[in-house]
């Protein structure tokens, strides 16, 4: 992940937690393996090597399934990736592609025991795609518009089964099903496919004063008077 979605990430959490609305967050961190991405890339033109790097996802979600009677909820989630193809000319003059994810999620209870949830839900948002040579002379533009991402619309099915640790963390492993719109081509070197992922799930309580407030107690009787 690079530092400036990390940046726009943390700023997304914390003015999540600041809304004093919001009485139960979820926030969710993940990493693994992407199977959308073309496989052979060294059989591309020009192409002598490739590094593919892990896919990185984040979340926040509205609450939580260890409170009482909840069974569905909702969030915003991010997941990124690059991947850099080697020409001949070798590792300085790579090109890195990058894709980022933003999405709307929903997520539904399907089996919950004391330990383990076992959860179900889907994803709709858009990807931005962007490409650059790491020897910026390789970098040619003749437009006005020729260095802006390309964007087009994601859909994603999600299977989740988190396993508590302690009543506040709880270790995750999903997989996800990206698929794109448009043709692999326009999507080149990501196309549509599964990813799987583990990673951990933070639960943050309610904020103090928002449980009600206390009934008070009658004092208790003086068995002097």
């Amino acid at each position: 992940m690079d530092r400036k979605s990390g940046f726009m990430l943390v700023v997304l959490f914390v003015l999540m937690g600041a809304l004093p609305a919001v009485a139960q967050v979820a926030l969710c961190g993940h990493a693994g393996w992407n199977g959308g991405v073309h496989g052979h890339l060294e059989s591309v033109r020009m192409v002598e090597g490739s590094d593919v790097g892990p896919f990185w996802g984040a979340a926040a979600f509205n609450g939580h399934f260890g409170q009482e009677g909840r069974r569905q909820r909702y969030g915003v989630s991010f997941g990124t990736q690059q991947v850099r193809t080697i020409p001949a000319e070798g590792e300085n003059y790579a090109t890195k592609y990058r894709q980022k994810i933003f999405q709307l999620e929903t997520e539904r209870l399907v089996v919950k025991t004391p330990a383990l949830e076992l959860i179900w839900g889907v994803a709709a948002g858009f990807v931005s795609r962007s490409h650059a040579n790491e020897n910026d002379a390789w970098n040619y533009c003749d437009t006005a518009f020729c260095g802006l991402p390309d964007f087009n619309w994601v859909l994603s099915p999600v299977v989740k089964a988190n396993l508590e640790v302690s009543p506040h963390v709880l270790v995750s492993a999903q997989v996800r099903g990206n698929i794109y719109t448009g043709n692999a081509g326009d999507t080149f070197p990501y196309k549509s496919g599964p990813v799987f992922m583990a990673g951990v799930e933070l639960r943050l309580p309610g904020w103090p004063g928002q449980e009600g407030a206390a009934v008070p107690r009658e004092p208790a009787e003086n068995p002097l008077h």
